[in-house]
């Protein structure tokens, strides 16, 4: 696992330990499995061309945000109701939320930035260059600084883009 801090431009690169990754696989190899019933909810057409990838739902709204293609999607989950577009991505991938903020963060991988938007009024605020072809993004309220990014390259690899 690589660890992927940006300092003023600057990229540090520090290596980190697989053993974190190693522990929870046993702590949880001794758990029994819990039979788990999925089902179909709700089912929208959206249309539109090209692909769709990762969703994330906005608990504190109530709103699905949808990766595709070129945007994120919001979408109102009981309804199917579209609610909004951040425009101006290069194939969409992942979106996290900084509730305490009040700031959504969208990847776009082919361009490797990620673009920041005002959570109320999904108003795209800025961009920022990360390490290539980012794809997942998590943010970690315990640590403000960052937000966590997978890698489409090697999903073993995790960066950290660091927001100030």
């Amino acid at each position: 696992m690589i660890i992927v801090t940006l300092r003023n431009g600057a990229i540090r690169e520090q290596s980190v330990s697989n053993i974190i990754a190693g522990v929870f696989l046993l702590c949880g190899a001794g758990l029994p499995a819990a039979a788990q019933s999925y089902h179909v909810a709700h089912s929208f057409k959206l249309g539109g061309g090209g692909g769709w990838d990762y969703l994330a739902l906005d608990t504190a709204r109530h709103r699905l945000f949808i990766a595709h293609q070129d945007r994120i999607v919001v979408v109102d989950p009981d309804s199917g109701k579209v609610l909004g577009e951040i425009t101006g991505l290069n194939r969409a991938h992942g979106v996290a939320f900084a509730y305490e903020t009040g700031h959504g963060f969208a990847t776009s991988g082919a361009d490797s930035t990620v673009t920041m938007f005002d959570l109320k009024s999904l108003r795209v605020l800025g961009h920022t260059m990360v390490p290539p072809d980012d794809d997942a993004v998590l943010y970690d309220p315990g640590d403000q600084a960052h937000l966590h990014l997978q890698r489409r390259c090697a999903f073993r690899h995790r960066d950290r883009c660091r927001l100030r």
